[in-house]
This record gives C-alpha cells, sequence and structure tokens, in this order.
C-alpha cells in the first residue's frame, strides 16, 4: 500500500512539474494570456508526458529507461522553476 502511495506521489511531481514546464513556456510564447494553476499543470503534464511516452515506444519499450529520463528532466526544470512551481502548489493547498 505504502509502494502505491508512493508510486502516485511520484507521477504527481511529475506531470505537475512538466505541465507547469509546459505552460510556463507557452505562457512566454503568448505573453501570459492565462493564468496557471495545480489542476491546469497537472492535466497538461499528463497530456505530454503520454506524448513523450508514446515518441519512446518507437524507439525502445516504455520501461526504468524511460521513466529515469523524463524524472530527471522533470527535477531539472523544477528546479529551475521552483518559485513559481511552489507559488501554485501554495495557492491549491490555501485554498482547499
Amino acid at each position: 500500500m505504502i509502494s502505491v502511495i508512493l508510486i502516485w506521489c511520484i507521477v504527481f511531481f511529475i506531470t505537475s512539474g512538466i505541465g507547469y514546464a509546459t505552460l510556463s513556456g507557452l505562457g512566454r510564447l503568448y505573453g501570459d494570456a492565462f493564468k496557471i494553476n495545480l489542476i491546469k499543470s497537472l492535466v497538461c503534464g499528463l497530456c505530454v508526458v503520454n506524448v513523450y511516452a508514446e515518441a519512446y515506444s518507437l524507439i525502445d519499450g516504455v520501461g526504468l529507461t524511460a521513466f529515469l529520463i523524463i524524472f530527471v528532466i522533470s527535477l531539472i526544470l523544477l528546479v529551475i522553476l521552483k518559485k513559481g512551481y511552489l507559488d501554485i502548489l501554495k495557492d491549491f493547498f490555501y485554498s482547499v
């Protein structure tokens, strides 16, 4: 049970981090036309990670290597964009 909760926490941080980075890039491209929140980051992250898994499956089987690559990318993006990411986490958890 603890391993399942840990896996879902990892999925949450990977998808929300990738989604936040994607939406931040789109916001810079289009001039901050929309407000980024945690739900939008999760949905966008799920879409981006899904496309990544599909593209990676064309090269090799999706497994530990694919997970480690997206995990490292997510960590790098979260370190670079930590201020904004922490702001959307605070906004979400303080509003609940």
